[in-house]
């Protein structure tokens, strides 16, 4: 009886607690089940958040030509504002889950790939540009991690820069055209610059033409009678030594022996017979010196009329004879000129446009040279031109100013001792002739130019 109430007990326990473990078990189901649906709420209502923030965040974008989406590293749209929808040409409803790359032409989806890639591995943004159907668009892609770093996310922001373009494009073409403006202007003052100091500077030499032909005038009439008193003065004295000749001889013959002693004395004592025969040379170098003067004279009124602008044939030698001793003023304290000029044909020029070529480049090679030096001039004529070349034992130019001494206003003078306008107006000059000019240089050494002009060669008005 015992046993069988131990059994029945035992039997009840073991009821109760399966009883409990049911229960037990079907309350934690319930549990889980209602922690299911609260987190399922709870996801509901965050993923609902973050859709809203998304689309906050791509509301404040959404302005025109500016594209801004956020995908994940497959390319799924996440969200996308809407310049970048119509960029798409889709509405953001149908975008949204959909691959981006499936809405780009295959080689802008083969390089926004890359570039995703980059930006996943590098974890770094990058960006890039692209022409599209017309449109310049640059596109900045920005990784988006999460607490531990990882990319999850990228966000696209696409900039159509197309009408930026266009205007930079507009700016730098007027920008050009502008400096190209501002160039020709400055050529233009350099050029009007430059004429008008050549024309102060013909004005000035005509001036200088106008006063030494003026000068030659008033020193050709004295030295003309003055050329002739000494010619008439040479025949007094001739015959005036042929009448003491007579004289003399006269009184031997009558025996006037006394009154001869007495001549005689007083010819020694004033020393006539000295007199006499200086006078003669005297005379002689008279009538040599008023010859140059009147050389110089006729150089001086030739070289004036440098305003004359007669085209007419003319022996260059001469006008480097009649230049040369214009200037020899400059040069005869410490230049020693050497000439060798040749047998050549009379050429059609400008005579007193080249005399101020000759004169310029004769005074520059004497102020080249700072002691003493010499001055080398030598012409001669091949079959098509008329060869000029004056070399000095000067300073020489520098390699480096070399190119340049032809440019108006540049010397190499100090300042306020040249104008920079004595060989630009050689140059001019040469070029009005057709002809060319070479400059050769060593410093120290000295300076060769060598002027060409054609033989026969009908001038450029």
């Amino acid at each position: 009886m015992n046993s069988s109430k131990i059994k029945r007990d035992k039997a009840m326990q073991n009821l109760v607690a399966d009883d409990h473990d049911s229960a037990v078990g079907e309350n934690t189901i319930d549990q889980l089940l209602s922690q299911k649906d609260d987190l399922l709420k709870e996801l509901e209502k965050k993923t609902a958040e973050i859709r809203q923030s998304e689309q906050i965040i791509l509301g404040l974008l959404d302005i025109p030509h500016e594209s801004a989406m956020l995908v994940n590293t497959k390319g799924r749209i996440l969200a996308i504002n809407t310049a970048g929808a119509q960029m798409l040409g889709r509405g953001r409803d149908v975008l949204f889950q959909q691959n981006l790359f499936d809405f780009l032409p295959e080689a802008i989806s083969d390089r926004s790939r890359e570039k995703f890639s980059e930006v996943v591995s590098t974890r770094k943004d990058v960006s890039f540009m692209e022409d599209q159907n017309g449109s310049s668009l640059v596109h900045h892609v920005y990784p988006v991690k999460d607490d531990a770093g990882i990319v999850t996310q990228i966000a696209l922001y696409t900039r159509d820069v197309t009408e930026r373009k266009k205007a930079e494009e507009r700016l730098r073409e007027t920008q050009k055209k502008l400096e190209t403006m501002n160039m020709e202007l400055i050529t233009a003052y350099s050029e009007l610059k430059s004429t008008q100091s050549k024309m102060l500077q013909s004005e000035k030499m005509a001036s200088i033409g106008q006063l030494a032909a003026g000068v030659a005038h008033e020193i050709n009439n004295p030295v003309g009678f003055v050329t002739s008193n000494l010619g008439t003065l040479r025949k007094y004295i001739d015959k005036i030594m042929e009448y003491h000749s007579f004289v003399t001889g006269s009184l031997s013959e009558f025996g006037a022996t006394g009154v001869l002693e007495k001549i005689e004395a007083e010819r020694k004592r004033y020393k006539i017979d000295y007199i006499m025969e200086d006078m003669g040379e005297l005379i002689e170098e008279s009538l040599e010196g008023t010859a140059r003067v009147k050389k110089i004279v006729r150089d001086l009124k030739s070289f004036s009329r440098v305003d004359e602008d007669e085209y007419k044939a003319a022996d260059i030698n001469e006008c480097v004879e009649s230049t040369l001793n214009i200037v020899w003023n400059e040069l005869k304290y410490k230049v020693e000129v050497h000439k060798e000029l040749g047998d050549i044909p009379l050429i059609r020029c400008y005579p007193q446009q080249l005399n101020q070529v000759f004169m310029n480049l004769l005074v520059n090679a004497g102020q080249a040279i700072e002691n003493h030096g010499e001055i080398t001039i030598r012409t001669w004529c091949d079959d098509t031109s008329v060869k000029i070349r004056i070399a000095d034992t000067g300073c020489g130019i520098s390699k480096d100013k070399i190119s340049r001494i032809f440019e108006p206003f540049f010397t190499t003078k100090e300042v306020g001792k040249g104008t920079g306008l004595g060989l630009s107006i050689v140059y001019d000059i040469i070029k009005k002739h057709q002809g060319d000019i070479d400059v050769q240089s060593q410093e120290g050494k000295g300076t060769t130019f060598e002027v060409s002009i054609p033989a026969v060669q009908e001038i450029d008005e």
